[in-house]
Order: structure tokens, then C-alpha cells, then sequence
């Protein structure tokens, strides 16, 4: 349950870089893990168009990094759709986030729907 806990919170950026304009500047967006346990952290940021669940999943960002147990930190980079997206967005974009976190012991998944403004 706590892991599960870490994990949606890493999926809902925060703070001025959560912003479209810095994510633009920066390519992407830096979010900080500490599981206390080791093991592989996987997010990606997709984005469906107008025609909802039937439209196809523009990937936006996405990272993988190998953890140990005191934790990193995960680099989400921009996708070339995703940057092409979040320049065309005007005030708010909404995005489905979707993570996992897999250890010697299992994985814990969770998905959170946000909104990204200008």
C-alpha cells in the first residue's frame, strides 16, 4: 500500500516545471522516487484525442530507470508527438499517466488522469 502511495504521487507532476511551457524548455520533467526497496520505476504520459477510449494513445513522455533502495531520480523526456501536442495545447491538456514499480518480490501499478496547463 505504501508503495502504491509513492507511486501515484510520482505520477502527478507538480510546481512550475509541471507546467507546458517548462516542460517544453526542458524536454521533459524530473520526478524524485524513494521506494526503500530496489527496483525498475516506469512512467509514461499519453494523451488520447477527440475520439476518447476508441482514439488511439499519443505517447507524450515516458522514462525507465533502475532503482536501489535510496531511491533516484527519473528523467520523463518528451516524445517528438508530445512536444508537437503540447505546443499546439491551448490552457489546459489532459493526460493519463500510467506507472510501475517492479521488485524481486512483484510489481505495483497505478494510473492517475491530470492536467497540464500553460
Amino acid at each position: 500500500a505504501q508503495l502504491e502511495a509513492l507511486l501515484r504521487k510520482a505520477l502527478a507532476p507538480s510546481g512550475k516545471g509541471a507546467k507546458i511551457g517548462a516542460l517544453l524548455k526542458h524536454g521533459g520533467y524530473t520526478v524524485s522516487f524513494r521506494p526503500e526497496v530496489a527496483g525498475r520505476l516506469k512512467i509514461t504520459w499519453s494523451h488520447r484525442g477527440l475520439g476518447g477510449m476508441h482514439a488511439k494513445a499519443t505517447v507524450v513522455a515516458s522514462g525507465v530507470i533502475t532503482l536501489q533502495s535510496d531511491g533516484g531520480t527519473l528523467t520523463l523526456k518528451l516524445t517528438k508527438a508530445g512536444r508537437k501536442l503540447l505546443r499546439g495545447a491551448s490552457g489546459k491538456l489532459k493526460l493519463t499517466t500510467a506507472g510501475s514499480f517492479t521488485t524481486s518480490q512483484g510489481a505495483v501499478s497505478a494510473s492517475k488522469t491530470i492536467k497540464l496547463r500553460r
